[in-house]
C-alpha cells in the first residue's frame, strides 16, 4: 500500500470522525494534493482539529494560502 494510498484512507476515517462542520477537510486536502502539497494541508487541518478549530471556507482558504498555494486553482477543485 503506498504512502498516500494510507493517508488517503486515513484522512477518510478522520473525516467520518469529525464533527459536522470538518467535512470539507476531505476535499481541501485532496485539492492542496493536486498541486502537490497533500502532506502539508493534511498536518495544518489535523492540527487544526486537534486544536478544535472550524473549517469554514474562509478557514481552509486561509491555510491554502499559508502554505503556497493557487488559491482560485484551490478553489476551484
Amino acid at each position: 500500500v503506498s504512502a498516500l494510498t494510507l493517508s488517503s484512507r486515513l484522512v477518510r476515517i478522520a473525516t467520518m470522525l469529525a464533527p459536522p462542520e470538518a467535512l470539507g477537510t476531505e476535499e481541501a486536502v485532496y485539492a492542496a494534493g493536486a498541486q502537490g502539497k497533500f502532506w502539508e494541508m493534511h498536518a495544518r487541518l489535523f492540527g487544526q482539529l486537534a486544536e478544535g478549530g472550524g473549517f469554514d471556507r474562509p478557514t481552509l482558504r486561509a491555510h491554502a494560502e499559508a502554505i503556497g498555494l493557487d488559491v482560485p486553482r484551490f478553489l476551484d477543485d
